[in-house]
């Protein structure tokens, strides 16, 4: 049986992540900012105060954090997460520790906000799961593409 661990993310689980990550959040980086992975993984785990990594035994399959940047207000924090191309076979454990982890986050920040892009209906049917409240899609990034401002908390 797999074990499945939340630990402090490293730049080595970057980039053991980057090579494999899944096409979709491949998208949303390179929509969003023009990023390729390793550029959006190491950039996020640079701009996190907590980034965690999940393990499936020794094997990087998630990175999760809260960026913080002094364009937003302070409370606030944008979650992001990239995953391996394989983490739908790592459902159960994915969606438990990522609950267990923006609800304990999320009492660090008055307002949590996500970007997510609007091709990718898995990650905006998670993010609704975890409760934040979605927006229609919008023009967002150096791209102009369709992406779901989506924000949990009161800030």
């Amino acid at each position: 049986m797999i074990e499945y661990t939340l630990t402090p993310a490293t730049k080595e689980h970057a980039l053991e992540l980057a090579p494999r990550m899944r096409l979709e959040d491949k998208w949303g980086a390179e929509a969003l900012a023009n990023y390729t992975p390793m550029m959006a993984v190491l950039t996020s785990l640079k701009q996190s105060p907590n980034p965690q990594t999940i393990l499936a035994g020794e094997e990087v399959i998630f990175m999760i954090g809260v960026a913080e940047y002094p364009e937003i207000p302070a409370g606030s924090g944008m979650v992001w997460g990239m995953g391996r191309y394989d983490i739908p076979s790592h459902a159960r454990p994915f969606l438990r520790i990522t609950k267990s982890y923006i609800k304990e986050i999320g009492q660090h920040y008055d307002l949590l906000f996500a970007l997510v892009d609007a091709r990718y209906t898995a990650s905006i049917r998670w993010i609704e799961w975890l409760g934040f409240d979605v927006a229609p899609a919008a023009p967002w990034g150096d791209n102009h593409l369709a992406f779901h401002l989506s924000s949990l908390g009161d800030g």
